[in-house]
């Protein structure tokens, strides 16, 4: 396919498997100079370079500035900069002029046959060969020419056209604005800028073009002739305003905004309020009507970025928009969308809510643009906050979708080049699908060390917080709809089956039941006895045991269907972390449509580890996984079976089902296990366990010391005084007792155990003692010195140390606790500002975290920029989403808040500089008189000590 055919089709979804091959080769041919080769031939004078070879040249800057590519960027700048008479621009804008002139014509002559033939109400076909000239030039409009004669007005409309010429020249008219779309692509100020007017050494050049003002002439005009054939191209107009604002270009605002482009947004956005207008248009096939109200919707993505970074004229342009207008063309929007939905348009929003995809459609997403118009102007302007939320003509339906739009709206505050400001966005649905007991839990494990640390850990945790959203999501969407709360309340059955087994167990098993015989049974008689009534536990246990056998097999299923997934992903997430660099390398030399059946295992196991097992090298077009070879398929399911077993919770539901089946068919006493799952569920068994864990090094050491000092002592026992360890309750081999120290070994467990446990020590285990008076003096010498330093070392000291690890740490821990929920509860979480701040000056503290600074939006609005195609980024998007990406904080608003004025945060800040360096000051004179005082106590020792040694004497 050939370059001109192509290039209409060249959007960034489409060339993204290739882009960084395109990106490479662009580099290139910039470095082989083709940009000034391509300038000069269009710079050059019609006389000796044709239009058609112009057309070549433009499509060829569009090739190199695909994908907004800034090296091509600053070739281009560098040329216009250069170029002293404007050759170049001046060219171009002739270029543009003569093509949307032929264009213009055409497309008036077009749309005024549309409204001839609904006039007639039928259609008559020209003579063969007839045309209509307009102004002289060689441009017709064609009829159908042959095949039947239509038979209805829609028919006929369908097949009007225009002939090659003007389609050409609409074509080429459209790709001129691409052009200078993806000049500005990557909000490059630069350009932007240049656009409007080219200065040489400060000045303005007297050449100088303003295609800032031209395009939006082009698109006044385009909307009254607006119809089916020239849709793309008004649209590829509105692209280039768009992008030509965004970042945000000031300039290019205050231009647009004196040029009247709020009134031509107004009747663009208005046009088609009348379903007549589509038919007068030449609009039929719904697809056609579809582009029409996405057009109509883009005004208001042109609008907030004429707004973007700069509310200065927030006040002009709310006082010129029609709030009520637009209100009512949200709610048309959104019957619209309910009705694809199959929903009628006042249906609860619970019910939208269970029908709605992930994401919103990107068609849709425009009506979202209207709103976040309107709430951004509404914060900037009392004027459109009166307007906003003004209830004169509202009616249920309208206030049902206001409502709709209110709920999947919200805003957050960030830095943008040293200022504060609100932004707006869209809630993807798949949002509301992060549980709470995920930011409970994230809330209180985040690390809160320092303020940036816990905005640190919000941004590390974002992809698995997406990963539980869309995973969650997708459960939704089976037909059992299972979700995590199902798995709890599984859980919490087995937990309650485990506990009425065990309850069994404790009343029914006894080992000395009298049997008919008289004489006692060795086995467990299984039985509870009620008055003269005996119940058979046994039974009752064993059925008990199949249905916590099928409810732990159901627990397991579940757990591998609704908690698995994400912490698969999770786990590979972290493998590929470690091959950061090399993926780097890979992006370089691979391309992006890499096919992996062609490649050896060695590259295929890179690939696999460098970008893990959900990249696209591994799916093909159906979106099948293919890993090209089997050995990388092994490769694969080794690690994640390896990722599986190092989960806690997977050991956990394994152990409860191992022992769900070995109780059924070894022995009852395993249930006695999982009574361990009850025990989990209380925060103080927790909290123990936390303890232990944490200080699991420090215990084991203390063991550690144990054990040698018991090998210690039991060493010198064996050698010296073996013949007290001896115990008369022990009598296998020896009716009168028996030695518990015939071997070191022996004699070695011993000392530890009975020693540590025997509450004197060694002086209670060991069998008497020597008397001092018995003429053994040594060996009772030896006892007192053994038995009391193996009190104080082992059984005092050691236990102390032990309760004194433990203690600490749950004081720690309270303190910690203590620490979290003071700063949950009192300082909030984005700015770290604390609650007295805003008793002051705002509103209060609950609405702050509530409405500006909820942790929970800056996730959703990170979402909604992955889910979003980057060349759509404004500006502010573009800033937060590149240091997002290089896991920079700093766009947050640390220790600043819209609803606290600077002012007062001046203020604040500067009371405390001044007051801690007066308590500096008074701690340094505090020091010199302390300092002071050491010297005087000093001299007075000196004189006092002779004295006191005289009186001494």
């Amino acid at each position: 396919m050939c370059i001109r055919d192509r290039y209409m089709g060249w959007s960034n979804e489409d060339w993204e498997e290739s882009q960084v091959q395109v990106k490479k080769k662009q580099d290139e041919l910039v470095d082989q100079k083709l940009v000034p080769i391509y300038c000069d031939l269009i710079a050059s004078s019609s006389k000796l370079v044709p239009k058609l070879l112009k057309e070549e040249a433009i499509l060829g800057c569009v090739s190199l500035l695909l994908g907004g590519n800034s090296k091509a960027q600053g070739a281009f700048l560098e040329y216009m900069i250069d170029d002293e008479r404007n050759d170049f621009l001046v060219s171009l804008k002739r270029l543009m002029d003569e093509s949307f002139t032929i264009v213009k014509k055409g497309m008036r002559y077009l749309s005024q046959k549309y409204v001839d033939i609904i006039i007639d109400g039928g259609f008559s076909p020209s003579p063969e060969g007839a045309g209509d000239s307009m102004g002289g030039s060689s441009m017709t409009i064609s009829f159908n020419q042959s095949g039947p004669v239509p038979t209805s007005i829609e028919e006929a409309i369908k097949r009007e056209t225009v002939n090659d010429s003007i389609k050409a020249e609409l074509e080429f008219s459209r790709r001129l604005y691409r052009f200078l779309q993806l000049l500005c692509e990557g909000h490059n100020e630069g350009l932007q800028n240049h656009l409007r007017e080219q200065r040489q050494g400060g000045k303005l050049n007297g050449k100088s073009q303003n295609f800032i003002i031209t395009a939006v002439s082009t698109l006044s005009n385009t909307i009254k002739f607006l119809n089916v054939q020239c849709l793309d191209f008004c649209e590829q107009v509105m692209n280039f305003l768009i992008e030509s604002l965004q970042g945000p270009c000031q300039g290019n605002q205050r231009d647009m905004a004196l040029n009247r482009i709020v009134d031509i947004a107004k009747d663009l956005l208005g046009l088609f309020d009348k379903k007549t207008e589509f038919m007068k248009r030449g609009l039929i096939e719904e697809e056609d009507k579809a582009k029409a109200r996405k057009l109509a919707n883009m005004c208001g993505k042109l609008m907030v970025s004429l707004i973007e970074g700069n509310t200065s004229e927030a006040e002009v342009l709310s006082k010129n928009l029609d709030f009520n207008y637009l209100k009512e063309k949200l709610k048309d929007n959104l019957a619209d969308y309910l009705a694809e939905l199959r929903l009628h348009n006042m249906a609860p929003l619970d019910d939208i809510h269970e029908r709605l995809p992930a994401d919103f459609p990107e068609e849709f997403l425009e009506s979202f643009n209207l709103f976040i118009l309107m709430k951004t102007l509404a914060d900037s302007s009392e004027y459109a906050k009166s307007e906003f939320e003004s209830k004169e003509f509202m009616t249920a339906e309208l206030g049902h979708a206001l409502e709709f739009y209110q709920s999947y709206t919200a805003s957050i505050e960030i830095k943008f080049k040293d200022q504060l400001i609100r932004v707006f966005f869209t809630i993807h649905p798949a949002c509301y699908f992060l549980s709470e007991a995920t930011k409970e839990v994230f809330m209180k494990e985040v690390n809160r060390g320092t303020p940036n640390e816990k905005l640190e850990g919000l941004v590390e945790e974002l992809p698995a917080l997406i990963d539980e959203m869309e995973h969650n999501y997708f459960l939704r969407s089976l037909p059992m709809s299972l979700t995590p709360n199902r798995l709890k309340l599984v859980r919490f059955i087995a937990s309650f089956i485990a506990a009425l087994i065990n309850l069994l167990i404790i009343f029914s098993f006894d080992r000395k039941t009298l049997d008919p015989t008289g004489t006692y049974s060795i086995g467990i008689d299984k039985k509870i006895r009620i008055g003269d009534n005996i119940i058979n536990v046994g039974s009752i246990i064993d059925v008990l045991g199949i249905i916590q056998i099928a409810v732990c097999s159901i627990m397991m299923v579940l757990w591998f269907i609704v908690a698995w997934p994400p912490i698969l992903r999770q786990g590979w997430r972290t493998i590929t972390e470690e091959y950061t660099l090399r993926r780097k390398q890979l992006d370089e030399e691979l391309p992006k449509d890499v096919n992996v059946r062609e490649l050896c295992v060695s590259e295929t196991r890179e690939l696999l580890y460098c970008y893990g097992p959900y990249h696209r090298h591994f799916h093909d077009r159906h979106g099948k996984r293919h890993f090209g070879n089997w050995e990388t398929r092994v490769e694969f399911w080794w690690t994640s079976v390896t990722i599986l077993v190092s989960n806690g919770s997977f050991l956990f539901y394994l152990l409860y089902n191992v022992f769900s089946w070995l109780s059924f068919l070894v022995d009852e006493m395993f249930y006695c296990f999982q009574v361990l799952d009850i025990m989990s569920r209380f925060p103080a068994m927790n909290n123990l366990l936390h303890v232990i864990k944490t200080n699991k090094n420090a215990i084991i050491m203390v063991f550690v010391f144990d054990g040698i000092m018991a090998y210690i002592y039991a060493t010198m026992g064996f050698n010296f005084i073996s013949d007290y360890y001896f115990s008369s309750s022990v009598t296998q081999f020896n009716d009168s007792g028996e030695s518990l120290c015939t071997d070191l070994l022996q004699c070695f467990i011993n000392t530890w155990n009975m020693g540590l446990r025997a509450g004197g020590g060694m002086g209670e285990f060991l069998n008497g003692g020597a008397s001092y008076y018995d003429g053994n003096g040594a060996r009772f010498t030896y006892r007192f010195f053994n038995d009391l330093s193996f009190y104080l070392f082992l059984n005092v000291i050691m236990t102390e140390v032990i309760l004194g690890i433990i203690v600490d740490s749950f004081g720690q821990l309270r303190e910690e606790k203590n620490a979290m929920q003071d700063d949950m509860t009192n300082t909030c979480f984005i700015c770290s500002l604390h609650r007295s701040e805003f008793a002051r000056v705002s509103d209060g503290f609950e609405p702050h975290i509530e409405r500006d600074h909820n942790p929970w939006n800056y996730v959703y609005f990170l979402y909604a920029l992955e889910k979003k195609d980057e060349t759509e980024y404004n500006g502010v998007e573009s800033e937060i989403m590149a240091k997002y990406n290089e896991g920079d904080t700093s766009w947050f608003p640390m220790l600043r808040a819209l609803s606290i004025p600077i002012e007062e945060k001046l203020d604040l800040e500067q009371i405390i500089e001044e007051g801690t360096k007066r308590l500096m000051d008074e701690l340094r004179i505090l020091a010199a008189k302390i300092q002071k005082f050491e010297l005087a106590l000093s001299k007075f020792v000196r004189l006092a000590t002779p004295a006191a040694q005289q009186v001494k004497k």
